[in-house]
């Protein structure tokens, strides 16, 4: 059975007449003149969601236009905007995809990924002005990577995870035809290698500005609007808190998937911790404390598991849920969110893998995590240079002479609409903040046990029987423990 197609659909947020629409990097980017004037009152949450349509330079892929992309839409003015959509039929497309998720689990196998190979393929494909092959561009339909092995003696990095036939949708939307699952995409790791290149040992993310006018409008409605209908009271405060400035930190590109997937997964995020989306999960509270008023922030972050490395160095695997949620207040100081933010954030955290195979767009954001952990392993041990691999086509930007691996190149909102639940008087906010350089610093888990040497032995295998191929025959996974 197929699962549902992913869905890009748009999120919101509220407040107690509550806006969460900045999300913001740590605090060398942080305004705190702005701080000021929006603690003192409540605005309205508000999220993104995908575009609808796309811009390719003359050497990339031709993308088609996306107009019917699920509760969201963007008009001519570039303000995104939210479609209602029916939450029975929402709720039934997430059973669905826990179930295929759960059952594909019971049987899951690994493939092996070339990226020399990959890479490869994929510059003959534009050096050629030809398609580059969906095996190539959703490598090999891997939707998560669990271990990155080192062959020096072929030339070889390859990575390895449990893969699924590709249903692509079209080119905004590619998922696994068994769960319904993302898959990832080599244009998502290449603006992770990119961006890790740039960045270093800094992080990147994506913020929601709003407008500073906003606090003022916002207090004047809610006096005005004190004695009217809670439903009117909500449309009034979205209208007051007007459309917020999309923007991102850290050399993000901000024309991407990539850049798209962390503002559809931050924008689900504060639909979540609004009440306002729908999910298998049980009890998952939100952040609104209706005692009184407060600034909270909610936002992702990585989250892994020790990483396990052989003694010799050659195998890595990725281990844990990825990512988790954390809350704050407004200089993302972790002590400045309420009791009941903090406990909303746990509660996301530990039901992360349900809510992923519940939300693509969290699963989504699973895959960038584990791509930037990626990138930041290769750049900072130099991997590439160890098996032998040129990899500077890849990192070599438009712009550039003999310019680098062609992205598809997005026309993305400006702004976005506000939607309002009114609560409270609560402020909320969220963001995306990945900082890939400080799980690859944290201590490693030395392979003692040779958890990882059968798989690794086994791509060796499939190499020696199959080499010129880039996605390599799968076989029954073998997880890290």
């Amino acid at each position: 059975m197929i699962a549902p197609k992913m869905d890009f659909g748009g999120r919101s947020s509220s407040t107690a007449a509550t806006a969460a629409g900045d999300c913001r990097p740590p605090a060398a980017y942080f305004h705190s003149s702005c701080v000021r004037s929006i603690a003192l009152l409540s605005l309205t949450s508000l999220a993104l969601a995908m575009l609808c349509f796309i811009t390719l330079r003359a050497d990339a892929q031709i993308v088609r236009p996306v107009g019917n992309a699920p509760g969201v839409y963007v008009d001519p003015d570039r303000v995104l905007k939210r479609r209602q959509i029916d939450e029975r039929e929402e709720l039934t497309a997430m059973r669905s995809r826990v179930r295929a998720a759960q059952d594909a689990g019971k049987s899951e196998k690994l493939a092996y990924v070339s990226l020399p190979k990959s890479f490869a393929a994929a510059r003959v494909a534009v050096d050629t002005h030809t398609p580059i092959p969906d095996e190539i561009r959703y490598l090999g339909g891997l939707t998560q990577i669990k271990f990155i092995f080192l062959y020096p003696e072929s030339n070889d990095l390859m990575i390895a995870g449990p893969f699924e036939p590709v249903d692509v949708i079209d080119d905004l939307h590619a998922v696994g035809k068994k769960t319904g699952r993302p898959v990832l995409r080599l244009e998502d790791l290449t603006v992770a290698m990119r961006v890790v290149s740039h960045e270093g040992r800094g992080a990147f993310g994506c913020r929601l500005d709003p407008d500073p006018a906003a606090p003022a409008r916002i207090r004047d409605t809610m006096l005005a609007m004190t004695g009217a209908a809670r439903a009117e009271r909500v449309k009034a405060v979205a209208r007051a808190t007007g459309p917020q400035k999309v923007s991102f930190f850290g050399k993000v590109p901000d024309d991407t998937h990539f850049a798209l997937v962390m503002i559809g997964a931050d924008y689900e995020l504060k639909r979540y911790g609004l009440g306002l989306a729908q999910s298998t999960v049980p009890d998952l509270g939100t952040i609104v404390d209706n005692s009184r008023a407060a600034v909270n922030m909610i936002w992702y972050e990585l989250a892994y598991d020790a990483m396990l490395v052989s003694p010799e160095g050659d195998a890595y695997g990725l281990r844990g849920p990825r990512l988790r949620v954390q809350a704050g207040g407004f200089d993302w100081d972790a002590k400045g969110a309420t009791p009941k933010a903090f406990e909303f954030a746990k509660k996301m955290s530990r039901s992360m893998e349900t809510l992923a195979m519940n939300q693509p767009f969290i699963a989504e954001l699973q895959n960038l995590a584990d791509q930037s952990v990626l990138a930041a392993l290769i750049h900072r041990d130099r991997l590439d240079e160890k098996v032998g691999w040129d990899a500077s086509w890849l990192r070599r930007e438009a712009g550039e002479n003999d310019a680098g691996f062609p992205m598809a190149r997005m026309t993305v909102p400006k702004t976005a609409d506000a939607l309002a639940n009114y609560t409270n008087g609560s402020i909320a906010a969220g963001g995306v903040v990945l900082s890939p350089a400080k799980i690859i610093a944290a201590s490693p888990e030395k392979d003692v046990k040779g958890a990882m040497r059968s798989a690794k032995l086994q791509g060796l295998q499939l190499r020696r029987e199959h080499a010129d191929a880039t996605v390599l025959s799968p076989l029954e996974a073998t997880h890290p423990k």
